[in-house]
């Protein structure tokens, strides 16, 4: 094992199918791993095989999603054997085992013999027809052999359950399945079961037969397995040549996690300004190599996220040599570097999702405008703004990882539409769009965007999140097709490769048109930057051509794109000076360099055209770029995205976080980068406890506002004026390891708390131990009212505890003592303040002699002060050292009290310390009253049980009870046995409930239960007796013919003996016993002393 487990239950079932011989695997489980082989029933040779295995710690167990679970091991000689046509003599018997966790259906079963105690051939018989219990036996099949005793290791999980469960390290996507009653045996074929979650590779399968429906036995093989199915039979010996099989249902657990040998660390980097390096320090604590790779890190995913698109074929180029890509619905391609497959329409739809082991992009192969490439899942967000173009418009979403709630707002932010989306649905709202106008779309979870006219066949393109920033190639003439919207009031700095420089004041909802662009993709490019993440743009048309391309930020732009389509040409937008970009086609390489303007202007646009650029060519540039292509024929422009746009993401997002190790400098975050940085600042304490980090404190809070931390280019952000505004006071804080922690939350136009931009840094200090510790240990309340010695008195304790509410009845007199221990050091009482404050200042205190405190080993120190606050008069002195106690007393008389409930804070105070404790003083009037039953419900059920059960004895009462004691007979119908019964600490409906637990020493007959109760006063009830019966069960345990062989017209004696099943078959005397031939009762008899009857 990988994992250290205490007492593991392994599962390692089915094995491939190789070979057509018979063959099982069988395990040998130890605590730190398994031995594992092949083992064949009859003479056959086993072949090499695949197996999947589960191990799991054995308990019950609720995985974080909820789903229930539990594993367990038992011991057993029992065993099944073949009954049908090839019957063994004795068909054996099952074990009936209860599941811990209660289940609404059916649940998956698997298990397996763990032991090799018995080196015969035997695998493991599961009957699981009920919630309650699961029947489970050895299965020896036909070859009837007698098995040794073994342990069993069962796992019982809720059937129909899926989705994904959080690794320490990644997500792992898992399914539980209960097939019908469909999968036979080997000569009837291989029997499919599909999966429900939708796995991007082959997951990892462990598999039982959950049924024994045929009576030869049997066990499942695995006969197919991918991404969206396993294919299982059930295999028999081959003690006959046949092995057909009747139905059977399995119990299937399918898991998506690779396999890994190493570990990959992405480390993103905002911005390395030009002609600038950075160093980046990792520490690993061993001996490590540390390698980087595009290829290596970043595989493939999109989606195909428009309807339209779905009705053509795809064309899908790779980035790089040997990489396999598949649909959702395991059509697949492999590829290499510049070569493009094309999957067939029919293999597509509107939530098609498609993964490769690396990067590649495709591009829909239609007629016409009507068309884009597919959407990288990079491109996910949960708020979109977009400028609106050409009237009536489709937008169409897919909830990628969890389900989703959709709206979208016009310019006044009026809702104009909603969609609701399950896991992987698709969805699509149509609407008539205003033009010119800006539309929010806001998600309470990430989705993927697309935006297309289907009527018109304009504008298919992705759309991206809101951002800060954008960089794209102007289109057109017309300046009505280059537009830029924002959802938030922002200041906007647009500078365009030509030179020129504009500044727009963009208001929320608001849409504002750019300077006209050239035609054919000649640019010139543009750079824009806003001041608030809240903007998204595109250019909707280029002069012969409808489509729009979306504009991108800065750390979405990579160095190599590769082309799906014949391109008529491509242009390329450098972001820094001197970009050299090469277009490299099967035939030629072409080179362009590129301006060398100062950021944050763009550099001129490279422009490559061909007759055409053929599919599968790309373009490589030494510096990032923005780029797109327009289809050969179509005048389609089309993005491209390259290698960073296409990776995968996690379903759960994820943190960067950076460690700063003993700063000498003051704390601040900095931003070397060219654009401004916002996000949510939070500072906390935290205490290493238990093995993890506590919270203790919460310094700086500004994840629910809108107070953005605002770091401008090259400054930085002083964390340590703003921790040292309201710093923290270490205080009363215990001693121990603690640690700072400052996370920057960066937002993407709302707030996001686990978001990749997460900044987090933490540094860590000791507290040392004070050298005075004390605990309050309990606080303890008497009735002394009629007690000569009140300070004495201790036979009627009426409440303890910490932080409790204790009842009090008025006119009586209370002791109230609170009893604090010294963990370390010596407390001089004449340095400490004790006080116990919020009391009633009208009750009585004799503050003289009836305030005190004493230690171990003196008298009382009398006197104190009382106000409506008790004052122990420390300066008495005293003192009491490490290992000691202290006691501090006074009598409190509640005279004419008024009925109140009273919070009341006990203190003691040091210059080192403080501690505290607060209850509630609950003043009542007293109550002779006896506590009676609630619309008289008392009973015992069931009425009658068999020794080993239980039942039930219950009463329901009309107020509040302190103590209850049930009283029956066990054993002896003479004695009479109490048992107190525990009640809950809230019982709001005053239940007094008690298990009666018999066993085969009970006495068989009449039984009589009964309950007593005491109230909040003592004041006392007994209910009256319930009658409840206790049988034993009777059996026949042996019998015989004597003679046992007779001719026609013979006679022949019956001999039968009768034993109690729940005493060890124990003789029954006096049973009367009924005996028949095949159709007549022949007569009756009693048994005899032993148990006989004839």
């Amino acid at each position: 094992f990988n994992t250290s487990f205490d007492d593991p239950v392994v599962v390692a079932n089915p094995i491939s199918n190789n070979t057509n011989d018979s063959i099982a695997p069988r395990i040998n489980v130890t605590e730190n791993g398994f031995y594992i082989k092949l083992q064949a029933p009859q003479t056959q040779t086993p072949t090499t095989e695949q197996v999947a295995w589960i191990a799991i710690e054995q308990g019950t167990w609720t995985l974080p999603d909820g789903t229930k679970i539990e594993a367990h091991k038992t011991t057993t000689d029992k065993e099944v054997k073949a009954s049908g046509s090839n019957a063994c003599p004795d068909p054996g018997e099952w074990l009936t085992l209860k599941f811990n966790h209660s289940y609404s259906e059916l649940p998956v079963i698997l298990a397996q013999v763990q032991t090799f105690n018995d080196p015969s051939f035997v695998t493991v018989a599961v009957h699981n027809d009920n919630t309650t219990h699961l029947n489970i036996s050895m299965e020896v099949s036909e070859t009837c052999n007698d098995h040794g005793t073994e342990t069993i290791g069962w796992i019982a999980v809720e059937s129909n359950k899926g989705g994904t469960l959080q690794d320490v390290y990644r997500s792992v996507k898992y399914e539980t399945i209960r097939t019908s009653t469909l999968i036979q045996g080997r000569d009837d074929g291989c029997f499919v079961q599909s999966f429900t979650e939708r796995f991007t590779r082959t997951p990892v399968v462990i598999a039982t037969k959950d049924s024994r429906n045929d009576l030869d036995g049997g066990w499942l093989r695995r006969c197919s397995l991918n991404a969206t199915s396993i294919g299982l039979f059930v295999e028999e010996d081959q003690n006959d040549s046949e092995r057909f099989h009747n139905a059977e249902s399995a119990g299937i657990i399918a898991f998506e996690w690779p396999l890994i040998t190493s570990s990959k660390a992405w480390v993103k980097i905002p911005l390395i300004p030009a002609n600038s390096n950075i160093t980046l320090y990792m520490y690993y604590g061993a001996n490590v190599s540390s390698n980087s790779s595009k290829e290596a890190v970043f595989t493939g995913k999109h989606w195909l996220v428009s309807d339209e698109m779905s009705s053509y074929s795809l064309s899908v180029v790779s980035f790089y040599d040997n990489n396999t890509i598949c649909t959702d619905n395991d059509y697949c391609l492999t590829l290499n570097a510049m070569q493009v497959g094309n999957i067939p329409a029919q293999n597509l739809s509107a939530n098609t999702s498609l993964h490769g082991e690396k990067a590649f992009i495709g591009g829909s192969e239609n007629s016409g405008s009507v068309g884009d490439v597919t959407t990288p899942e990079s491109f996910l967000g949960k708020r979109f703004v977009m400028p609106a173009h050409r009237g009536t418009q489709d937008l169409d979403f897919i909830a990628v990882h969890e389900s989703v709630n959709i709206k979208i707002y016009d310019s006044s932010f009026t809702k104009v539409g909603e969609l609701n989306l399950s896991k992987h649905e698709w969805g699509e709202f149509s609407y008539n769009f205003a033009d010119g106008s800006a539309y929010m779309i806001v998600a309470n979870a990430s989705i993927l965007a697309h935006h297309e006219d289907p009527v018109g066949d304009n504008d298919y393109m992705q759309l991206y999140p809101e951002t800060t920033e954008l960089w794209g190639i102007l289109g057109s003439s017309s300046s009505t097709s280059n537009k830029v919207s924002c959802s938030k009031p922002t200041f906007l700095q647009v500078w365009y490769s030509d030179g020129s420089q504009e500044n727009y004041t963009c208001n929320a909802g608001e849409t504002v048109t750019l300077s006209a662009g050239g035609s054919q993709g000649v640019g010139p490019g543009v750079h824009i930057i806003a001041n608030d993440s809240s903007i998204g743009g595109a250019q909707v048309a280029d002069s012969d051509g409808t489509e729009g391309t979306v504009w991108l930020p800065t750390w979405e732009l990579d160095t190599v794109y590769y082309i799906p389509q014949n391109a008529e040409y491509l242009s390329v937008l450098p972001t820094r000076p001197s970009t050299n970009c090469t277009l490299v086609t099967t035939s030629s390489n072409t080179t362009l360099t590129s301006t060398s303007y100062e950021p944050p202007r763009p550099q001129a646009v490279l422009r490559f055209t061909g007759n055409p650029i053929p599919a599968g060519s790309y373009v490589v540039c030494d510096k990032p770029v923005f780029a797109y292509y327009e289809r050969y024929s179509e005048d389609a422009e089309t993005n491209l995205y390259g290698v960073k746009q296409v990776r995968n993401t996690a379903e759960q997002e994820l943190q960067a976080l950076y460690f700063k190790e003993r700063e000498k400098q003051g704390s601040r975050i900095e931003n070397t980068g060219g654009t401004p940085l916002k996000g949510l600042l939070v500072m906390t304490v935290e205490r290493f406890e238990n093995n993890n980090w506590q919270w203790v404190a919460t310094i700086v809070n500004n994840s629910n506002s809108d107070n953005y931390s605002i770091i401008q280019p090259y400054y930085s952000l002083d964390l340590a004026s703003i921790w040292n505004a309201n710093p923290w006071n270490t205080g009363n804080s215990p001693g121990g390891l603690y640690r700072v922690k400052a996370e920057l939350l960066k937002p993407n136009g709302e707030v996001i708390i686990t978001n990749s931009n997460v900044l987090n840094a933490t540094d860590e200090f000791n507290i040392s131990q004070p050298a005075i510790i004390v605990n309050i240990t309990s606080i303890k309340v008497f009735d002394v009212t009629n007690a000569l010695n009140k300070h004495l008195y201790s036979d009627n304790l009426t409440g303890q505890g910490l932080n409790t509410t204790f009842t009090l009845i008025s006119n009586r007199v209370y002791r109230v003592e609170v009893h604090v221990s010294i963990i370390n050091g010596t407390l001089l009482l004449n340095q400490t303040s004790v006080r116990h404050e919020g009391l009633n200042s009208s009750w009585i205190i004799n503050e003289t002699v009836d305030i005190w405190y004493k230690n171990d080993t003196s008298g009382e120190f009398q006197g104190g002060v009382w106000n409506g606050t008790v004052v122990w008069n420390t300066s008495l002195g005293g003192s009491a050292s490490k290992g000691s106690n202290l006691t501090f007393a006074y009598v409190l008389n509640l005279s004419n009290a008024s009925v109140e409930s009273r919070p009341v804070l006990f203190k003691i105070l040091h210059a080192l310390f403080e501690k505290s404790d607060a209850s509630v003083f609950e003043i009542v009037e007293e109550d002779n009253t006896p506590p009676g039953l609630f619309n008289n419900t008392y009973n015992v059920t069931p009425l009658e049980v068999i020794r080993g059960d239980t039942a039930l004895l219950f009463a329901r009462w009309n107020e509040h009870i302190a103590n209850a004691t049930a009283e029956y007979e066990t054993t002896n119908p003479a004695i009479k046995r109490q048992f107190n019964i525990t009640l809950p600490e809230v019982n709001p409906q005053n239940w007094t409930n008690h298990t009666i637990t018999t066993d085969s020493l009970w006495y068989l007959g009449i039984h009589h239960a009964k309950i007593y109760v005491k109230d909040d006063f003592g004041n006392e009830n007994e209910t009256p007796v319930v009658n409840f019966t206790v049988y034993g069960l009777a059996r026949v345990v042996d019998g015989f013919l004597i003679p046992s062989v007779i001719n026609v017209s013979n006679a022949t004696t019956i001999y039968c003996k009768v034993g109690d099943h729940t005493k060890d078959d124990e003789a029954i005397a006096d049973y009367v016993v009924y005996f028949y031939n095949s159709t007549d009762l022949l007569g009756t008899n009693t048994t005899n002393a032993s148990g006989w009857a004839s």
